[in-house]
């Protein structure tokens, strides 16, 4: 147990730093799975707004409650690894914590190889939407109103 004066030699620092960034990791891993069902049972407009990409929807949400429930246990794990100074859970947390670190620097290889495709196929949705679905500046459906979101706050779609 962690207390307000700690024992001469006891690492607090440590212990609040490993709590801090587990804590964060929790809280996270709620908003994604927050996210996540947002997705599946509440987001109708954006489901209209994504057109043909729609039917990927549900699998992007089951994704997202999968991963916000990892990292809420996570987070768990590492808070009360630490918060209980438990060697098994804390090594737990840390060998869970480098597993994604390795994964997420995969991803990242895996993007930046790919990165004319996602680009060519994210154009190719974008100017498909845009001339079959939008309806003009005045019109109120979601799609309009997206583009018109679009194209007043972002600069550079000119070139779509």
């Amino acid at each position: 147990m962690v207390h307000l004066f700690p024992p001469p030699g006891e690492p607090i620092l440590v212990i609040l730093t490993l709590w801090s960034i587990s804590s964060s990791f929790q809280v996270s891993g709620l908003v994604l799975l927050g996210l996540g069902v947002w997705i599946r049972y509440g987001a109708a407009n954006f489901v209209q707004v994504m057109g043909s990409f729609s039917a990927q929807l549900v699998t992007i949400s089951y994704v997202c409650m999968c991963l916000g429930a990892i990292l809420s246990l996570l987070g768990f794990i590492g808070c009360y690894g630490a918060w209980s100074k438990n060697r098994c859970l804390i090594m737990l947390y840390f060998f869970i914590v480098s597993m994604m670190f390795a994964a997420e620097v995969t991803g990242v290889i895996f993007i930046l190889v790919y990165k004319d495709l996602v680009e060519v196929t994210i154009r190719g949705a974008s100017k498909d939407s845009l001339r079959m679905s939008y309806m003009g500046p005045t019109a109120a459906d979601p799609i309009s109103t997206a583009w018109n979101t679009i194209m007043v706050h972002v600069s550079g779609l000119c070139e779509l």
